[in-house]
């Protein structure tokens, strides 16, 4: 749906009246063929308005409708040979001369004088003109039309075709530090903290262990009690 709206958050004025940036061949024709519905529509209906009791001209709503169908398909190219890192006066020279040419064919057949001797001399620079311009009109849709542009970013932008950025990614490119998550350390338990029945348990393993430890092995004699300083005087 590029030819209707763009990922990347373009207006409508930029979409297609502005000449900055880059659009891939599929969004170029896309576009190309909605405006050319919009136009026909738009000429259509007034057409249909312009009647002898209504005070539209058609003639003047025909050439506003030209000029500005010819500058949006004008952006449209020099944004598309701005995918192969190219100037856009490979289009915009072409953009200049056709109007200038149908001027030139138009002022030579039907506002000048058939005996002027100029006249036949300019009807046909005319038409070889017009001969020039569909030569290069072809060259340029060959060329810019079908051809995979510029891979990765070149001077006029990004890379139209390029997979769009999550947005930590998008937030990273712009200078804003990811977010690191913090670990949750488990905190030991206090003392004499748990249920009634480990707290049972607890001291019944702590009763068992007593008498072991106290109790003499098994095959080991007893150890004598100390004699008392009386005894020893006895003795001596």
């Amino acid at each position: 749906m590029k030819w209707f709206y763009n990922e990347r958050g373009e207006s409508v004025w930029k979409m297609y009246f502005s000449f900055r940036g880059r659009i891939d061949r599929l969004t170029l024709w896309l576009r190309i063929v909605l405006m050319n519905v919009f136009t026909y529509v738009v000429l259509m209906t007034m057409s249909s308005m312009s009647t002898e009791y209504t005070s539209i001209n058609y003639g003047s709503w025909l050439n506003c409708v030209l000029v500005v169908y010819w500058w949006c398909l004008t952006t449209l190219w020099v944004r598309r040979v701005h995918d192969f890192g190219r100037t856009g006066w490979w289009y915009g020279g072409f953009a200049i001369a056709v109007p200038l040419i149908f001027a030139l064919n138009v002022w030579a057949n039907f506002h000048m004088d058939p005996a002027d001797p100029l006249q036949p001399t300019l009807t046909t620079a005319g038409l070889a003109l017009i001969a020039a311009a569909v030569v290069w009109a072809l060259y340029m849709v060959v060329r810019f039309g079908f051809r995979r542009g510029t891979v990765g970013e070149n001077a006029y932008g990004p890379d139209p075709l390029a997979p769009k950025a999550r947005p930590h990614e998008a937030a990273m490119h712009k200078g804003h530090p990811k977010k690191r998550r913090v670990k949750r350390v488990k905190r030991p338990r206090p003392e004499g903290a748990g249920s009634a029945e480990e707290k049972t348990a607890a001291k019944a393993e702590t009763a068992e262990k007593a008498p072991k430890e106290s109790a003499p092995a098994e095959g080991t004699p007893a150890e004598k009690p100390a004699a008392s300083s009386d005894e020893k005087e006895e003795k001596a």
